[in-house]
């Protein structure tokens, strides 16, 4: 076992620094040492100047030679007058620069560090400092120290560096009283904390393991963690199973662990289907609200009368040239005369005819009518489709983040300030959750009528919960579900054999089909082959499109045929290293000028313009998860000014960085409310719950000119046959049937 040492020096460089893991490698500069030492380990939040000792080991790696391997470390204060002005000038401290830390120091000596934190009057007597400059150093050196205190302090936790100033920025001063006093507060408020490290924390502070704290902790956790899977509540048998196997402990502990956070309002029992099930309190509360909303908004209203109706839509028709079906026709009466109506069907049933019907008809009575869809794509396509402008349900609402780090969401627009509207019509709405479902129904105005569009075999909500098929399967609410194939969709091969797929049946593709193709291929190897050729050569000379028009969707991210993978391979096809294009590296992932690429985190504070009419600059706020769109360029200061598909254009820049990744290929999942002019779609092999039914739906539906698979014909049959649906816990259905 190598001698632990401890050596202490100045931070002389940093010549590599991590901040996803804390991990760097810089160089120390011992005093009356010529050269400096390489230190490697978890130390990235340090800078250069400032002084350090690091504990750890010296180790002799293979290609970089001697190293000083860190396993712990703490700042300290320079004493020399060399140490002191190069820690004050090197930028640790804003407003301070080489000349002015010179000045500090030789004015006041040994006494500048004191001066500095306790005596800010003093410190403005120096040349160039004023008053209000010289509290805002003493503010921020005496800042740094106590983030200092609580890195360290957090360190023996095994806690990185980045996560324990993400902690700091949350408690401020009281970070050290707040973990000692309840180490499992930082599940709830720490993003990147779960119930296994905060209970190890917890443990080697000497918690018992049947401390209360512990159990209720653990009974969130769990609740909170199913979100993921889609459910709004667990049964309480199976919660308490959970806990008592995760735990190991009694079950009258667990019962009143429950009995403790359901007076503090965290959780909240109910009973669904004759079973006692318990929910976390604002999912509850977002699930009562939406069958409060609905059943308010359900009922007839005083409409057009019936034959008025039938001659106005004679009259479009004839204006239009379009001959609408029955099933069309009654779907507008429906929407006509009741408050709120549910529009579901596959592609190329004639949802946005009939959309286009309705708007016309409403908009003759003078109704005020806004629409909405969850995702910029989305929004974007119901604008070019019925000539109104539509935006997403987040801008609809006024989206207001109360901690941007966890995502917790708050509207303006809600029951005191409503949608100022007399039609509402969403779209996509199988991406709804029922938490941004209740959002949006508690800002639809009294009086208003209410439209969701979707279709409801496509994949569920990434989100809590299941509203629009919970919607349509409580027989509560007026639903028009058209099945039958319209217009040129009849000879589109893509709304056809999607059909197929949703009913079960293995596609028997035809020479006759024009825009869905089927190429054989075995390995990983030839798919990619296949699709390079593709995407080169076959798809743009046969369609004329351009290659920014095709868009690879996967239903993974790992693997050959992953996204991981695949963005790397296709950046080097369709948009290859030139010398004339500048590019970017950030955490070993390229980025070049014209790339596609994607947000994959909602970032609601940063800032985008956009020209309006006349040129005019519109200037907002907020890129969200799943908007797309391509570098435009790459600034000298290594920013990357990108344009996304709505035309606002923002500049990305530091940890801003790592909320964006290429979109060459994309998953399944992510394509949800988007369509692209070509899909191209690599099958092979994978998992059983990635490879299912409706997942290969919601891939083919996405394709608006082409659509091609590249696979196996066995892949393709096994996700067609295997009609896995995923089960979730969700009370909506029958709280709508109350």
């Amino acid at each position: 076992m190598k001698n632990i040492e401890k050596i202490q020096g100045t931070i002389e460089s940093i010549i590599f620094k991590n901040n996803d893991n804390g991990y760097a490698v810089c160089r120390l500069l011992c005093d009356g040492a010529k050269d400096g030492i390489i230190c490697v380990g978890n130390i990235a939040d340090v800078t250069v100047g400032e002084t350090v000792e690091v504990e750890g080991c010296y180790d002799e790696h293979g290609k970089y030679g001697s190293q000083f391997k860190v396993v712990n470390y703490q700042k300290t204060i320079p004493s020399s007058r060399e140490g002191m002005v190069k820690y004050l000038g090197s930028g640790v401290i804003t407003g301070i620069g080489e000349r002015l830390a010179e000045r500090i120091v030789d004015k006041f000596g040994d006494d500048t560090f004191r001066v500095i934190e306790s005596d800010y009057l003093k410190l403005s007597t120096v040349k160039g400092i004023s008053l209000v400059k010289a509290k805002e150093i003493s503010i921020t050196f005496a800042k740094q120290a106590e983030i200092r205190q609580v890195i360290m302090y957090l360190s023996k936790y095994d806690i990185s560096t980045n996560l324990a100033i993400k902690i700091h920025e949350i408690y401020k001063e009281n970070t050290i009283k707040v973990i000692e006093k309840n180490p499992y507060s930082l599940i709830k408020d720490i993003r990147g904390i779960g119930f296994i490290q905060a209970d190890a924390i917890a443990q080697r502070m000497g918690i018992v393991s049947n401390d209360v704290n512990r159990v209720a902790a653990c009974i969130v956790y769990t609740l909170s963690d199913v979100i993921m899977s889609g459910h709004t509540y667990l049964p309480r048998t199976t919660l308490v199973d959970i806990i008592t196997n995760t735990l190991m402990v009694d079950s009258n502990l667990i019962d009143n662990a429950l009995m403790n956070l359901h007076i503090k309002r965290e959780i909240y029992t109910d009973t669904i289907n004759g079973e006692k099930v318990v929910y976390l309190e604002w999912l509850y509360m977002a699930e009562c609200v939406v069958a409060s909303k609905i059943k308010e908004l359900s009922g007839e209203e005083k409409g057009i009368e019936k034959n008025v109706l039938n001659k106005k839509i004679e009259g479009l028709e004839k204006n239009k040239n379009i001959k609408l079906a029955q099933k069309q026709k009654q779907a507008i009466h429906e929407v006509v005369k009741n408050r709120l109506t549910v529009i579901t069907g596959g592609p190329g049933t004639g949802k946005t005819t009939l959309i286009n019907f309705v708007l016309d008809i409403l908009q003759e009575e003078k109704k005020v009518v806004v629409l909405a869809a969850p995702t910029g794509r989305a929004a974007k396509r119901m604008t070019e489709a019925t000539g109104i402008d539509s935006q997403t349900i987040h801008r609809l609402l006024e989206v207001k983040v109360i901690d941007e780090d966890r995502e917790y969401q708050r509207f303006q627009k809600c029951e005191s300030n409503p949608i100022e509207a007399d039609v509402v019509i969403v779209d996509e709405v199988s991406m709804l959750d029922i938490y941004i479902a209740s959002s949006l129904l508690r800002a639809i105005m009294g009086g208003s009528k209410v439209i969701f569009v979707g279709d409801h075999n496509q994949l569920p909500p990434v989100g809590p919960g299941n509203f629009l098929k919970d919607l349509i399967n409580s027989g509560t609410v007026p639903v028009v579900e058209l099945k039958e194939i319209f217009r040129q969709s009849k000879d589109s091969h893509i709304a056809i054999y999607a059909r197929d797929v949703n009913e079960g049946n293995h596609l028997c593709i035809t020479e006759k089909s024009t825009d869905f193709f089927f190429i054989k291929r075995n390995t990983s190897d030839g798919v990619i082959q296949m699709m390079k050729e593709l995407i080169e050569k076959r798809l743009p000379s046969h369609l004329g499109c351009e290659t920014k028009d095709i868009q690879i969707l996967t239903p993974m991210k790992k693997g050959l045929l992953g996204t991981e993978n695949l963005n790397t391979v296709f950046q080097d096809v369709v948009n290859p290293k030139d010398k004339n294009k500048k590019e970017k590296e950030f955490s070993k992932k390229k980025f070049r000028a014209n790339d596609k690429v994607m947000q994959i985190k909602n970032n609601y504070k940063l800032e985008w313009e956009k020209f309006g009419c006349e040129g005019k600059v519109i200037e907002g706020q907020g890129v969200f998860n799943g908007e797309q769109g391509e570098i435009l360029d790459i600034n000298d200061d290594g920013s990357v000014k990108i344009i996304f598909d709505d035309n606002k254009i923002a500049d990305y820049s530091g940890m801003s960085m790592d909320e964006i990744e290429l979109s060459y290929a994309m998953t399944i999942h992510k394509s949800q409310g988007s369509e692209y002019p070509v899909v191209i779609i690599p099958l092979l092999s994978g998992p059983d719950v990635l490879f299912t039914r409706n997942l290969l739906y919601t891939a083919i539906t996405r394709a608006k000119r082409m659509l091609v698979i590249v696979g196996s014909v066995e892949a393709m049959n096994r996700m067609i046959d295997n009609n896995r649906i995923e089960s979730r816990y969700s009370g909506l259905c029958e709280r709508l049937g109350r």
